[in-house]
């Protein structure tokens, strides 16, 4: 059978114009893929290369960037597809993945084996870093493509070109398997479903062999514990338990839940995920830490699934949203602890903010310090995603911003989502135990005072 893949018409305007502004564009094809073959792409996101221009002076060097015009498949940079594709990872829902690459240009790229081939390769050490170094991120279909990646040409209308080769084994790939693209209106009716995550979860600090504390490794460790909990947990839908029929498409259970109540809205489906609380062996032993870290917030997911997809799936795909959507928080605190300095300081992790596309109901995201505005989003959305986002097209609701509460720079404690639960100020704390403690202390005083005078009065009678 036949592999198919359907697009919206609007991604073929932008195609088009591409072709008509560059004689080459390249970039990651994203979308949901099937296990029935049947993908559907949601966008198209075009991979700038640049580099520090040399000219400007070292002031400005950091924001100055020279665009390197890539005329060729053979000049296409693996390394900086694969940093593409790590920042569009963070932006995309967890219902979709990076399916392969596309190239815009006017020569067939399938025309010329060396050409093909390279892109093979590029494709292949692609998915190698999305699959072995971003396991949080589940960067990678392969449960539902077998590995089967994408690679689409465009040179037109009428003049398009897709085939899939298995990066696992590209010696039998070949001339690669043919793919039925198309191009429509409304290609896919999307599913909205939103999941409120609770975290409150405390662990302890390790120190690395040299006896320092390593926030990477510390944060990883919280990872896969946190990655273990969800794959445990259990997602109902709209407060109802497990769906009874995982293998009933998206459409189906929708057509039930109307069935049982006419006047229930669909538009958006919620979801809740319970699991069991840590089981305690009686076994298990008292170790002492110097040091603890809180993960204390709400993560806000939103997936869109397409209507022939299993019902099964939503429970996965709403998982692997809340682990990029915290992992990728965590890799942007690392990244501004490391460009400060600082790792001792305790502060909160950006918070997700959701932008609208303009032709689809489908919602990506990005996330905001404190302090950063939405033009950082407008910004992010145009470098990574070629998306130009004007600013009645961003929610930033959905996750509000955390009441703002003063540390002590040396208590290890890290917040993720939003409302992360107060703490009260240490340095009140110890008023309180001084003025106590010099409380008992002159009790104790007088007591002995009084108890010496009795006992002289008791003698001198």
């Amino acid at each position: 059978m036949v592999r198919s893949v359907f697009a919206d018409t609007s991604i073929e305007k932008y195609l088009d114009n591409l072709i008509e502004h560059n004689e080459f564009s390249y970039g990651i094809i994203i979308g949901q893929a099937t296990r029935q073959g049947k993908d559907s792409v949601i966008h198209l996101a075009k991979t700038s290369e640049g580099l520090p221009n040399d000219n400007s002076d070292d002031s400005s060097k950091d924001s100055t960037v020279q665009q390197l015009e890539v005329v060729n498949v053979k000049g296409i940079n693996s390394e900086v597809l694969v940093d593409h594709a790590l920042s569009v990872l963070r932006m995309i829902p967890g219902s979709f993945f990076v399916l392969g690459i596309f190239v815009a240009s006017p020569q067939n790229v399938f025309d010329n084996s060396e050409d093909f081939k390279h892109l093979k390769t590029v494709l292949q050490q692609l998915v190698e870093v999305l699959k072995t170094e971003n396991t949080n991120n589940y960067g990678c279909s392969d449960e539902f493509d077998g590995g089967e990646k994408l690679i689409f040409h465009y040179a037109g209308k009428r003049s398009s070109t897709c085939k899939t080769t298995n990066v696992y084994d590209l010696s039998k790939s070949g001339g690669g398997k043919p793919v039925d693209w198309k191009f429509q209106d409304k290609a896919t009716q999307w599913q909205e479903f939103e999941t409120i995550y609770d975290m409150d979860d405390i662990y302890n600090l390790q120190k690395s062999a040299d006896a320092t504390y390593d926030i990477e490794e510390n944060f990883d460790v919280a990872l896969k514990s946190i990655q273990t909990k969800l794959n445990a947990s259990v997602v109902f839908l709209d407060g109802e338990e497990p769906v009874t029929n995982p293998t009933d498409s998206v459409e189906q259970f929708l057509k039930q839940k109307k069935s049982r109540d006419k006047d229930v809205n669909t538009s958006t489906v919620h979801g809740s995920i319970y699991y069991l609380c840590d089981k305690i062996d009686d076994n298990d032993r008292v170790i002492k830490y110097n040091g603890t870290a809180n993960y204390s917030g709400i993560v806000c997911s939103k997936v869109w699934v397409a209507g022939k997809q299993p019902i099964e799936d939503v429970e996965k795909f709403i998982k692997i949203d809340i682990l990029r959507s915290v992992t990728s928080r965590l890799r942007m605190y690392v990244d501004a602890h490391h460009q400060s300095g600082q790792f001792t300081l305790v502060s909160e992790p950006p918070r997700r903010v959701f932008f609208k596309l303009k032709s689809s109901p489908v919602m990506f995201s990005d996330y905001l310090f404190r302090g950063e505005s939405h033009d950082t989003i407008i910004t992010q959305a145009q470098t990574h995603m070629d998306i130009h986002l004007d600013k009645q097209n961003i929610v930033d609701d959905i996750e509000t911003m955390s009441d703002e509460i003063c540390y002590e720079e040396d208590i290890p404690v890290e917040n993720v989502g939003k409302k992360p639960t107060t703490t009260p100020k240490k340095s009140n704390n110890r008023v309180i135990y001084a003025m106590g403690i010099m409380c008992a202390v002159g009790i104790l005083l007088i007591s002995v005072g009084v108890h010496v005078l009795l006992n002289s009065d008791n003698e001198e009678n």
